[in-house]
């Protein structure tokens, strides 16, 4: 009996539907996100002015086409989301 392989995501998106994707979506939620990190309090570490820093640079990195959105990337933009947004 033959072993069965893993299944594996495949890439279905062609390169035009990838960077619909990323306009109509994607950075529309990065902009949210920067905004609930802009709107909320400030604190005496500076952490929030890095975190909407960090996450601004990665947006045009994305818009440029210089960064493919990645997992991790995404993992953190779910943790900020849920840090600043009730944080204001």
């Amino acid at each position: 009996m033959p072993s069965k392989k893993g299944k594996r995501l495949v890439d279905v998106l062609s390169e035009e539907e990838q960077k619909t994707f990323l306009t109509e979506t994607i950075i529309p939620r990065i902009d949210k996100l920067l905004n609930y990190i802009r709107i909320a309090k400030l604190d005496a570490s500076g952490q929030r002015d890095r975190d909407y820093e960090y996450i601004k640079e990665m947006k045009t990195r994305l818009m440029r086409g210089r960064h493919p959105i990645k997992k991790n990337d995404l993992e953190l933009c779910n943790e900020l989301y849920q840090k600043y947004k009730y944080d204001y």
